[in-house]
């Protein structure tokens, strides 16, 4: 870039001196030189405009505030030295003895009176004088802004390392707290892998009692049939039995009834031939009244016996029919017995079911729960350190550098 001169060639133009080389570079941003903010300072003043840091930075397409401030302040430290050098050599070139005047063509404004020259410096110079003051102010306005914003972001950087601490505090809570959890959930399934252990030997044991007396009940059932059978069996050969003994008991009072029948008659036929023969034979008839006695006794004898049979025959029939009802209570016993201890192994068998489901309830509510806390715990951790990150992106945004990286231990 050039800049115009205070000497009577106001149109003439002088190239701008490079800066030293070692001021050629301050520490700053990466990729931003002092040559190249003199040359964007420059580079507005050739349009009109002032240069301030915040155009700069638009001319150079960014660029850190605390970087270019004191390059903008070398450019105006040394805008009075390019100004005045000029217009020094111009005069003292004038003013020698046999100078060389430049061999250019001759430009009406170089006939302007000094009077008017001086006043264009001067007024210059104001105009300098007074830009350099705005500029000042401008620094000074930006330095003081500069500082207060250096002060919120020290207030933001000893809020965010107390949120980072107390994060990392909560946050250590939290792992403290989970690791407790799983150690809890670690040592309820094993207490309740050890429950179902125990409710599945439990199962089998009385499984396997089931299955012995349902051996025991079909042997019980398979002994009250044979009992039944037998007892029906007995019942019905003493029926037989007492059949039979009345069959005989009826056949004989029929025999004896007969020969009772025969007697009689023979006795009438005796007794009418008796009165007929009593005049012949005396003998006869006394042999035959012994006759007759001695058919009596063996009728009384025979009716006896008769008798005698049949009470032996109903006390036979009463022995077998008591049999039958003792066989008969006993097998009910027995069978009673039997279903009332499969009702009740039945019913500790449902026990234990009932138990085991309510162990694996129990076991399947415990898991939920603890997967309920492990996602809490897990979106807890998760939230503090996307506000974290989204906090420093808002703080650090505005000051158009990087957000600092921080490692988390």
């Amino acid at each position: 870039m050039t800049l115009p001169t205070e000497s009577s060639s106001v149109r003439s133009y002088v190239p701008a001196p490079e800066p030293p080389p070692e001021k050629a570079r301050k520490p700053g941003r990466v990729g931003v030189q002092l040559h190249e903010v003199l040359q964007a300072a420059d580079d507005l003043v050739a349009r009109g405009l002032k240069p301030t840091i915040e155009r700069v930075r638009q001319h150079l397409h960014g660029g850190s505030p605390n970087t270019i401030s004191p390059m903008l302040d070398e450019w105006f430290a040394r805008l009075a030295v390019r100004l005045a050098a000029p217009a020094d050599s111009a005069a003292a070139q004038a003013a020698a003895p046999g100078a060389a005047r430049p061999t250019r063509p001759m430009d009406p404004a170089d006939d302007v009176p000094l009077g008017v020259t001086e006043a264009a410096r001067d007024l210059w110079r104001a105009a300098l004088t007074h830009a350099a003051q705005v500029h000042n102010a401008q620094i000074q306005s930006d330095h003081r802004a500069l500082a207060l914003e250096r002060e919120a972001m020290a207030v933001r950087d000893a809020e965010q390392q107390r949120r980072e601490a107390a994060f990392e505090d909560k946050k250590a809570d939290l792992d403290n707290a989970l690791a407790s959890s799983q150690r809890a959930l670690t040592a309820m399934e094993a207490r309740h892998e050890a429950q179902l252990q125990d409710a599945a030997r439990s199962l089998a044991d009385v499984q396997a009692e089931v299955r012995a007396l349902k051996k025991s009940l079909a042997a019980a059932e398979a002994t009250t049939t044979a009992v039944r059978e037998t007892a029906a069996a007995d019942v019905t050969s003493a029926k037989r039995a007492a059949q039979d003994a009345e069959e005989r008991h009826i056949a004989q009072e029929r025999r004896l009834l007969a020969e009772v029948d025969r007697a009689r008659e023979e006795a009438k036929r005796t007794n009418l031939t008796a009165a007929q023969a009593a005049a012949r034979d005396q003998a006869a008839l006394t042999k035959t009244a012994e006759q007759l006695a001695a058919t009596r006794e063996q009728l009384n004898n025979a009716v006896h016996k008769a008798r005698a049979d049949t009470v032996a025959a109903q006390a036979e029939t009463s022995a077998a029919r008591a049999t039958a009802r003792d066989a008969q209570v006993m097998a009910d016993s027995s069978l009673a017995k039997q279903a009332n201890e499969l009702n009740q192994a039945r019913a500790e068998l449902e026990h234990v079911r009932t138990r085991l489901n309510e162990t694996r309830t129990l076991h399947e509510r415990e898991m939920t729960a603890h997967e309920a806390t492990r996602h809490l715990l897990q979106r807890a951790i998760g939230a503090p350190a996307a506000a974290s990150a989204s906090s420093k992106e808002s703080n650090h945004a505005p000051l158009g550098r990087a957000p600092r990286k921080r490692t988390d231990t």
